[in-house]
């Protein structure tokens, strides 16, 4: 398999942060950004509702980023009987 790189720019807040959760794992911080950049690749390919994406003019601008977070909503919305 083969395999690209490319670069991260974060700010040295963020960096340390990484730095700090990465020391704690015994890892690197360029080995635990690219595990999470992998898992998050992983859970957007394997979203049941991502081949819906762009199927329709919501006008909700986040929606393919929180859909899980919408429907979340409308269920419970359901589950109280309301039609918000």
């Amino acid at each position: 398999m083969m395999s690209e790189s490319f670069t991260v720019e974060l700010s040295e807040s963020q960096f340390e942060v990484l730095e700090k959760m990465a020391g704690g794992l015994g890892k690197q911080p360029g080995e635990l950004g690219t595990e999470w950049v992998v898992k998050a690749l992983q859970r957007i390919a394997e979203d049941p509702l991502l081949k819906y994406a762009g199927a329709v003019n919501s006008g909700i601008s986040d929606l393919a980023e929180r859909h899980d977070h919408y429907m979340g909503e409308a269920i419970a919305a359901e589950m109280r009987g309301s039609d918000e």
